[in-house]
C-alpha cells in the first residue's frame, strides 16, 4: 500500500509539473502577443491630427512683439497643419538635422489609444532622450476633436554621456 501511495504521489507531482509548464507557456505566449499589440503604431486620422497640432501650437505659443523661430521635429506633423501666429515662424526639422546640430526642439510624442481616447504629448527637448512637456488627450466625434490638457509628459536618458 505504501508503494502504491508513492506511485500516486509521483504521478500527481508529474501532472502538477506538466500543468505548471503548460500554464507558464500560455502566459508567455499571451504576454508576447500583448506586447506586440501595444507596439503597433496608433494611426490618428489626418483631419484630427491637424486639429490637434493647430490647437496645441496656438495654445502653447502666443503672439510675439519680435519675430521668433520655433523649431519643431517633423515627426507626425505636416507643414500645412502649422497655424499662423503673429511674429512666430514654425520651422520643421528632420531627425537628421536635429541630431547633427544636437538641437533641442518641440515635438509631438507617439499617440496612444486607450478605448476611444487618444493621448499625445507635446514636449521640448531631445525627442530621443531628455524632454518635458504637456500631456493631452482627445476624442474624435464626427469631424470634431475634443482636446484637453491632462498633466505633463517627460523622458530622460539613463547613464552619463
Amino acid at each position: 500500500m505504501f508503494r502504491n501511495y508513492c506511485e500516486v504521489n509521483k504521478q500527481l507531482a508529474r501532472s502538477v509539473l506538466f500543468a505548471s509548464i503548460l500554464i507558464c507557456s500560455f502566459s508567455i505566449v499571451g504576454f508576447s502577443q500583448t506586447v506586440e499589440a501595444n507596439e503597433m503604431a496608433v494611426v490618428v486620422p489626418d483631419h484630427a491630427m491637424e486639429q490637434v497640432v493647430r490647437r496645441v501650437l496656438v495654445w502653447s505659443f502666443k503672439p510675439r512683439n519680435k519675430p521668433t523661430f520655433i523649431y519643431l521635429a517633423d515627426q507626425r506633423i505636416k507643414q500645412s497643419w502649422l497655424p499662423a501666429v503673429k511674429n512666430i515662424e514654425f520651422r520643421l526639422l528632420s531627425s537628421d538635422e536635429i541630431e547633427q546640430k544636437n538641437l533641442k526642439v518641440y515635438f509631438f510624442t507617439k499617440p496612444e489609444l486607450l478605448g476611444e481616447t487618444y493621448n499625445i504629448g507635446f514636449a521640448f527637448g531631445s525627442p530621443n532622450c531628455d524632454y518635458r512637456g504637456a500631456f493631452w488627450h482627445f476624442r474624435i466625434s464626427r469631424q470634431k476633436v475634443r482636446l484637453d490638457q491632462n498633466g505633463s509628459v517627460g523622458g530622460g536618458c539613463s547613464g552619463s554621456p
